[in-house]
């Protein structure tokens, strides 16, 4: 597996959560990113066919990255993975891609029922690729139509 990291954060952007889907033994979530802060060329380079591992946090819409929260901690909260992004849409106001974890590796699934519906931020630490064969049946299926 290849890997790309940056000094810190390879990706740092404000993002919609979706609908949370458990499996038998993945889950996933859907994002939406506005357009101004993600542009195509980032978007493929983070979020087509690669593995990545940092954090998504739940935070209040209008809440500073960086700002600190003194009180009410309840409206905040934070998950750690690794999840694969096998590919991503646009439209004129949105990226949006379905970060897929496996359950193995998330403490319980109600914590990821937390992120469902909520705003907040994704966060990237390292960009890497998806294992051989993973996403290739997906883009074998794109390519019949």
């Amino acid at each position: 597996m290849t890997a790309k990291k940056a000094k810190s954060e390879v990706l740092n952007v404000a993002v919609q959560y979706g609908k949370v889907s458990i499996g038998e033994d993945t889950a996933s979530i859907s994002v939406a990113i506005d357009r101004e802060a993600m542009n195509i060329v980032a978007a493929d380079e983070c979020l087509c066919g690669h593995r990545l591992t940092g954090r998504l946090l739940v935070m209040p819409k209008n809440e500073h990255r960086d700002q600190k929260q003194a009180f009410d901690k309840g409206n905040r909260f934070e998950l750690a993975g690794v999840f694969d992004v096998k590919s991503f849409g646009v439209t004129r106001k949105r990226v949006s891609a379905t970060l897929s974890f496996s359950l193995a590796d998330i403490p319980t699934d109600k914590d990821l029922r937390k992120l469902a519906k909520k705003s907040g931020r994704l966060v990237v630490d390292l960009v890497g690729d998806l294992p051989d064969g993973e996403g290739e049946k997906e883009e074998e299926d794109k390519e019949k139509f």
